[in-house]
């Protein structure tokens, strides 16, 4: 079953930030850690880490988007899964 790669609460006092930059693509290979993406804070940019490995099956996100605490920023499965929409 796939799994959400959701924005964690990343210890700053604010919960809407902006997609940076995307470091991997759809269909890209990830290991439990890789950086699948940058997010910026008000001061800072922070590295999106996954905690999941598979396939990266889609990046729900846009760069430059502003994201919120518990959105869901891509989906990490085995090659050709279904997601959720």
């Amino acid at each position: 079953m796939a799994t959400p790669i959701p924005l964690p609460d990343l210890g700053v006092t604010t919960t809407e930030m902006r997609l940076g930059k995307w470091l991997k693509a759809e269909g890209d290979t990830i290991a439990r850690g890789d950086v699948l993406a940058e997010i910026e804070a008000d001061k800072a940019v922070m590295e999106l880490e996954s905690f999941a490995a598979g396939t990266l099956l889609k990046r729900m996100a846009e760069e430059g988007a502003e994201i919120s605490t518990g959105d869901v920023l891509a989906w990490i499965g085995a090659p050709g899964e279904a997601v959720p929409e």
